[in-house]
């Protein structure tokens, strides 16, 4: 036999010494790969075969991780070959002091070693034969013939079929909640918190240029701060300008000059406090026009509503009107939150505020902060910009596998902006909006599922949403089959009153798993001039929430 190249042999080695800590840590992973480690396939032989096989025997039969047990290697591996093999693997840390890598990762990634080495292995033999051929027929033939038999194409029956009702452990583990990922405040918090879970496939229906990029983004930002995140780019925007956005959101300062200066920026507020109504009787003076869109379809100007110098914008007595958010909903699921949330009633105001230039020593020292926040809880935050139309999801397979094997890093959140500019599988131009869709849909959504992921991406809207007040199924864009697809679907609405006042509204068009309403909404705050769209996930946002309970207390 061809001995391998050396490029080969140190891949083999280090995937070999991968799968092994998942095999050491993960239960799953050591009961699901020990059938397959045969030693006439792996590189290690008879000594990773022994390994892998009494790993997955202990973890069978004690149903835990032989590193679950807290029992030295020696206890459990009783192969001397095997355990001086594992004693000698370099187990270099993992992001956010995990053990091992995902379960429904490593076997993706176990898989498709198995079956490269099946046919690299066979197509070794095959030339062995071949190049005997001439002096011994009969010998060439027995040894392409032992050779198919031995290493035909790999396959672990992925449609498995078993006894139903035959794993109980797995079916009560489903009566057990499982936590979100991240979490979001306010409204939208209540609207999405529940969804933001492993195996979630989550797409956001907007019209153009209402703020998906951004919004994307300061997903990816919340999630980062707890889980191990990729924002993948495939518009028009290089890594700088991508990253920054990032700084905006994290220092409140713009990075360009042309969004610096003063600006009306839209902030929460209750209806109780606008109207003198509040439950508790601890909200501020009222205002003297209650509806704030009747100020905007006037002609007023959010700056204006700001400065109080609007017919109605100013409080009762003449003086300014001042939000109050003392009863913003927290989702904590603290009885104080539950009381909370029965006295907010949603609205919108509007303040003052100067954004500066950002500078190189703040820019510095966030970097150093929010990378010090994500390493505390065990996240981080990937940027991968791509040319509009060049991403493809077999591309996005390989940028996964090369992050894992350059890296270690294995994103449990993948935020994609977005779906419509990924490049399509080839095929007829009329089917270029329609089958080639379908497929780059349904390629996503395996993905998702086959890696246990939370997936977010967006889609756009088509000119039926034109001055609609509520987006419909009927107004998805390039693809119905989003909706198909997904996991949850919901919609940013916008009219030309809001658009002007810098709010929107999100509704939940559509979800597999637990209630939704499109007419239920949850009001938002945008803010386009600093290119930060979505204050209920910004740090801006935040801090003038906090400013106006303390205010008020």
């Amino acid at each position: 036999m061809n001995e391998p190249s050396e490029s080969s042999v140190i891949e083999a080695t280090d995937m070999e010494s991968d799968l092994a800590r998942s095999a050491w840590n993960d239960q799953i992973f050591a009961v699901w790969f020990a059938p397959f480690a045969k030693r006439n396939v792996l590189f290690n032989g008879s000594r990773g075969e022994d390994f892998f096989r009494e790993c997955g025997e202990f973890a069978k039969r004690f149903k835990t991780a032989p590193a679950g047990s807290g029992d030295n290697p020696s206890a459990v591996i009783h192969s001397p070959a095997a355990l001086e093999w594992f004693r000698s693997i370099p187990l270099p840390p993992l992001p956010g002091g995990r053990t091992f890598k995902p379960t429904a990762w490593q076997i993706d990634k176990a898989r498709k070693y198995l079956s490269s080495r099946h046919n690299t292995l066979l197509a070794e033999r095959l030339s062995d034969a071949e190049r005997i051929r001439g002096e011994d027929p009969t010998r060439a033939d027995r040894i392409a013939s032992e050779a198919r038999k031995e290493f035909a194409s790999f396959s672990d029956s992925v449609v498995n079929c078993k006894d139903a009702l035959d794993n109980v452990d797995a079916i009560m583990a489903l009566a057990e909640s499982t936590p979100s990922l991240f979490l979001l405040d306010g409204e939208v918090g209540r609207m999405l918190n529940k969804r933001l879970k492993p195996n979630n496939f989550g797409v956001i229906l907007a019209d153009q240029k209402i703020g998906k990029t951004t919004l994307l983004l300061d997903l990816a930002i919340a999630s980062a701060r707890r889980e191990p995140t990729l924002y993948i780019g495939t518009g028009d925007e290089d890594e700088d300008e991508l990253n920054g956005r990032v700084a905006t959101n994290l220092t409140y300062r713009a990075v360009e000059p042309e969004y610096a200066g003063t600006f009306g920026v839209p902030v929460p507020d209750c209806s109780h406090n606008a109207a003198g109504t509040c439950p508790i009787n601890r909200s501020g003076v009222p205002r003297q026009l209650k509806d704030w869109k009747v100020m905007i379809e006037g002609g007023a100007t959010p700056f204006e509503l700001a400065d109080g110098t609007a017919d109605g914008a100013k409080a009762i007595n003449g003086e300014e009107y001042r939000p109050c958010c003392r009863c913003f909903p927290r989702n904590d699921g603290t009885p104080e939150d539950a009381e909370r949330r029965r006295n907010w009633r949603s609205a919108i105001w509007w303040r003052k505020l100067g954004v500066d230039l950002i500078d190189r020593p703040l820019l510095e020292d966030t970097k150093k902060r929010f990378n010090l926040e994500c390493a505390m809880a065990g996240g981080k935050l990937k940027i991968a910009p791509c040319a509009s139309g060049s991403l493809t999801v077999d591309g996005l397979y390989e940028l996964l596998a090369m992050l894992d094997r350059t890296e270690n890093f294995v994103p449990r959140v993948i935020v994609l902006d977005y779906a419509d500019l990924m490049k399509q599988d080839a095929g007829r131009d009329s089917d270029k909006d329609n089958d080639g869709m379908r497929r780059l849909w349904e390629g996503l959504s395996a993905l998702r599922s086959k890696l246990k992921i939370l997936l977010i991406t967006a889609t756009q809207t088509n000119g039926l949403s034109d001055g609609a007040e509520t987006i419909t199924r009927r107004m998805i864009g390039r693809s119905k089959k989003v909706a198909d697809n997904c996991t949850w679907l919901v919609t940013l609405n916008q009219t030309v009153q809001e658009r002007r006042a810098h709010v929107m509204r999100m509704s939940m068009l559509y979800a597999r798993k637990g209630a939704f309403d499109p007419e239920h909404q949850a009001m938002c705050c945008q803010w386009h001039e600093v290119q930060d769209a979505f204050a209920f996930s910004m740090p801006v946002f935040c801090k003038i929430k906090n400013e106006t309970c303390k205010e008020r207390d």
